[in-house]
């Protein structure tokens, strides 16, 4: 901002009027471009028996970045009780709603760690998230409690206050799960991997199942909330709203809608019924997703130079659309097929959406384990469409802020291509080991991994 050229970093005086921003920028382009480059070659090794070479590096690089990005933010950026004030009341107020809001009530997956049983889980995140914007956007305007730029005008200390909740849940949970475990806690190996992975899966604080909570609330509603505030500041500063900022903003409204629309259907994904809570997700949850994945909409705050033509901007909403489309598509097939197996079959067939037709059985495998492969609809075409759709998605949150600050607005895309190849690559040893002949069968009839035909 204005008046800010200096800032004191690690005892160190920067003046930032001596950075040359075309120096900054065709250095991140190169950075980016690498990055590319490195995530092609990876997914030209992919190998659908084993997990590739690069597989458990991934999984250091980004506990090392994580943690990096950390403890650099919590020595760098200031901090303040105005700060902390706002994060915490946003927190406990969330926490609140998910207690005295009615909401249905859903079984996961059978879990191990419960001989088999199933836990239940609360689904109000629609009726929360409403209430959460009703009241910031109240507040902010005819209250006149807080402006609409509270967040904007907060930022680098709040991103610190989060950073520093975020470590210190992290190593309450490592203590929890060896004084007072909720139910088993399991070491990853090491003390760095039990904290970065977790040892419970999912603990709980006098009843309140953290982790499931955790994976929505604070994170997905507080990037809504940072793209509304974004949203307000360029108003307050230029006097207008402009049209990439707009769609950006749009699409990841919808992205987070559905996801709480949706949300019975999170109760069966890998995070919930896999994933220990630790450090990994608490810092995805708490601090990549609202403050990392807004970062599209901090490059559109200036509108200078950045207006698009209607032409494009309805490219960008056909792709946004198409890969939203894939994405739950793809997602919705899964969990009504995974809830019909469940039910054993009583239903007879699973009833409408996309390539199910209402008087057409589902077409499925079975395997020795008595479990089933779906392979018609969309994972009848490639075996990981769901992982397209996020990616193309991700494209589509991009593409409006075009190349106005070179390939920084597309970070977003490469670090969702480098999850969704480790993802695809544990998936693929998953399903080899629990399918075993039958997935090597499936693999030959659908030998597509993302893109039927190419690759």
């Amino acid at each position: 901002g204005e008046g800010r050229t200096k800032k004191m970093v690690l005892g160190l005086e920067i003046n930032f009027t001596q950075i040359n921003p075309a120096l900054i920028k065709t250095g991140s382009d190169v950075f980016y471009t690498v990055i590319f480059g490195i995530l092609a070659l990876l997914a030209l090794r992919l190998n659908s028996v084993k997990k590739p070479f690069w597989f458990s590096k991934f999984e250091r690089s980004l506990a090392i970045g994580f943690g990096g990005i950390a403890i650099v933010t919590a020595f760098v950026l200031p901090v303040s009780w105005t700060a902390a004030k706002i994060y915490f009341s946003y927190y406990f107020f969330q926490i609140f709603l998910f207690y005295v809001l009615p909401g249905k009530i859903h079984k996961g997956l059978p879990v191990a760690e419960l001989n088999g049983a199933q836990r239940s889980y609360k689904c109000n995140g629609l009726l929360a998230f409403f209430v959460v914007l009703s009241v910031y956007f109240f507040g902010g305007t005819y209250g006149g409690w807080w402006k609409l730029t509270l967040i904007y005008d907060n930022f680098a200390p709040l991103l610190n206050v989060v950073t520093l909740w975020s470590l210190f849940l992290s190593a309450v949970l490592y203590i929890k799960a060896h004084i007072s475990p909720s139910v088993k806690s399991q070491s990853e190996g090491t003390i760095a991997d039990d904290i970065w992975f977790g040892m419970e899966l999912n603990p709980e604080f006098f009843g309140f199942d953290i982790k499931f909570w955790s994976e929505s609330r604070p994170g997905l509603m507080g990037w809504v909330l940072i793209d509304l505030s974004l949203v307000a500041a360029q108003y307050q500063n230029y006097g207008y709203v402009s049209l990439p900022i707009i769609l950006v903003s749009l699409f990841h409204f919808i992205y987070v809608l559905d996801y709480f629309i949706m949300e019975e259907f999170v109760v069966s994904t890998m995070d919930i019924a896999y994933e220990h809570f630790g450090f990994m997700l608490v810092f995805g949850d708490y601090i990549w997703v609202p403050f990392f994945y807004s970062s599209q909409t901090w490059t559109l705050l200036n509108p200078t130079n950045t207006e698009i033509s209607l032409p494009y901007a309805a490219l960008c909403v056909v792709v946004f659309a198409f890969g939203f489309a894939m994405f739950r598509g793809s997602n919705r097939q899964k969990h009504l097929f995974k809830e019909w197996v469940g039910s054993g079959k009583k239903k007879g067939m699973i009833r409408g959406g996309g390539y199910f037709m209402d008087a057409e059985p589902v077409t499925y495998k079975c395997v020795s384990r008595k479990s089933e492969l779906l392979i018609s609809g969309w994972w009848g075409l490639a075996r990981h469409m769901n992982y397209t759709g996020d990616i193309v998605i991700a494209l589509g949150f991009a593409l409006p802020c075009q190349f106005h600050y070179g390939l920084f607005p597309y970070s977003h895309l490469m670090f969702m291509i480098g999850l969704l190849l480790h993802r695809f690559a544990r998936d693929e040893e998953s399903c080899t080991d629990k399918y075993g002949k039958d997935w090597a069968a499936y693999c030959r009839l659908v030998p597509a991994k993302f893109i039927p035909g190419v690759f």
